[in-house]
Order: structure tokens, then sequence, then C-alpha cells
């Protein structure tokens, strides 16, 4: 269940801009409106109105275009750009700067935070965290080429697909490709 959902420097959002289903505790309003995933309290529905040109369009394109990165991204060949990522272009700093899309997500009734940064050439990071207590804990990173886990079962599990990993390449699709947990 998606709790959360972060976009930067995607078409018109220059700056970070949330969408949100996490509910307010105190909004007792419409209680047939919530559902409980432990101590996060999510919609079941949800409205985006706005004025003409305001991006709403473009917060549903930023959402399909994380999702078919994610998707797609262990298909692709060596060079091949990443096509769905389309940069904020009313100013030269940012459509050279990378695309960032973040997720937080329940799964398995574990609550998880992922997120990554691109250009149409190549992955610029990656994190996936999960939520086992109050503090999130590292699954893994990645900078460019450059992995990092805390956890030597999570080492063992995924350092052997690295190499398959391209620059061009999403580690959490290729990691999912190889049936990793």
């Amino acid at each position: 269940m998606l709790l959360q959902f972060k976009i930067q420097n995607y078409r018109s959002f220059k700056d970070e801009a949330v969408l949100s289903l996490e509910a307010q505790r105190t909004d007792d309003s419409h209680p047939d409106n919530f559902t409980a995933m432990k101590k996060d309290l999510c919609l079941k529905t949800l409205a985006i109105f706005g004025a003409n040109a305001a991006g709403k369009s473009n917060l549903f394109k930023a959402l399909t275009a994380a999702i078919m990165t994610i998707r797609g991204s262990n298909a692709m060949n060596a060079g091949q750009e990443l096509a769905l990522m389309t940069p904020f272009m009313f100013d030269g700093v940012s459509a050279e700067q990378p695309t960032c899309f973040e997720f937080v997500f329940v799964a398995g009734e574990k609550k998880y935070v992922y997120r990554f940064s691109a250009t149409h050439k190549k992955v610029f990071s990656e994190e996936l965290l999960i939520y086992k207590s109050a503090k999130a804990s590292l699954i893994f990173k990645r900078e460019g080429q450059s992995y990092k886990y805390t956890l030597n079962s999570y080492k063992t599990q995924l350092e052997p697909i690295e190499r398959f990993t391209g620059e061009n390449k999403l580690f959490l699709s290729t990691a999912s490709a190889f049936n990793c947990d």
C-alpha cells in the first residue's frame, strides 16, 4: 500500500512535491475512508484537484515514469537512455540535474522507503530502507556504481548482483530479476 510519493525535478516540478496518503489521526470526519496499517493511518481514496496547468497530469506522469522505470530498467541494454526521465527544463541548472523519485509503502506488513535519482543517461543514486522498528534500517544504498549494505545477510545475497547492474539500470530491478528477497 502506497503511503507517500515524492518527486523533484520532473517536468513542471522543479522543487520537491509530495503526494501523501497518510491520514491525520485527529481527522475523524470520514472514518470509513481510513485504513490502519500498524502505526500508519492511510487514506482509502484520494482526490487531486486544482487549476488548469497546476501539475495534476504531471503528477500522474511522474508516478507512471517512476513505476515504468523500476519495472523496465533491468531489460535495458548498455548505453540505452532512460527515456522517461524528463527534468524541469525552464532553467539551465535543473535541466542537467537528475530527476528524483521516492516511494514510502507498506508490503508484507513492513514499511519501506525506496528512492532513486537518474538522468536520461544514468542512475545517480538508489536506496532501499526498511522499518523494523521506529527507525529505518538500510537494506542497500547505491551512489553511482558504489554499493553499501548494513547487514552481512543483505551483502551476501545482493553483492553478486552488482556486476549485472549497468549505470542505466536500477539495482532494485536487477535484484528482482534474480529473485532476491
